[in-house]
């Protein structure tokens, strides 16, 4: 996951009036989405030579990665 630093908290409360707390949350939540997005893509690139297979782990993967 991306290391969120203080200098990324300060810049966005400067840009959103919020407080740091509040800052700091939204860039977890972002580095969240993020990493799901880059988990669901390479479950997207898994390729098996049994495609009832690939189906089904594709399947379980994406759900793990949303519910994480």
């Amino acid at each position: 996951m991306k290391q969120i630093t203080a200098e990324d908290v300060k810049k966005l409360r400067e840009e959103s009036g919020e407080g740091l707390m509040a800052c700091h949350k939204i860039l977890l939540e972002r580095a969240t989405q993020e990493e799901k997005g880059e988990m669901l893509a390479k479950v997207r690139e898994l390729s098996f030579t049994d495609r009832r297979t690939e189906r089904l782990v594709k399947e379980i993967l994406t759900y793990l990665v949303r519910k994480a």
